[in-house]
């Protein structure tokens, strides 16, 4: 529980501010410390507060987030997410599955 709380201390302190003030779940500041950057943090923050997102919605955010700027892996870089959270759109990667004729 206090290790929990103590990596809650590397966010910005933006979105620090927004948990302290309720505006954020401990759920959500989770899966935003997922997140690379200060920047990309706070913008996570910001569109989890203007679009009321939940933790769910928040996760599927982020992992669209660090698909489409090819973070993640499992997904090609380029893959989309609609709003649900599913793929909607992926570049197709092409696997040679009889290489040798």
């Amino acid at each position: 529980m206090v290790a929990n709380a103590l990596r809650l201390l590397k966010l910005p302190s933006e979105v620090q501010a927004h948990l302290r003030e309720g505006r954020l779940s401990v759920g959500h500041a989770k899966v935003i410390l997922g997140l690379n950057g200060a920047e990309e943090q706070k913008l996570a923050a910001e569109r989890v507060l203007k679009k009321s997102l939940n933790v769910r919605q928040t996760d599927f955010s982020a992992a669209a987030e660090q698909v489409t700027s090819g973070l993640a892996t499992g997904f090609p870089a380029g893959a989309q997410f609609g709003p649900s959270g599913f793929i909607v759109n992926c570049p197709v990667v092409s696997l040679d599955v009889n290489p040798g004729g």
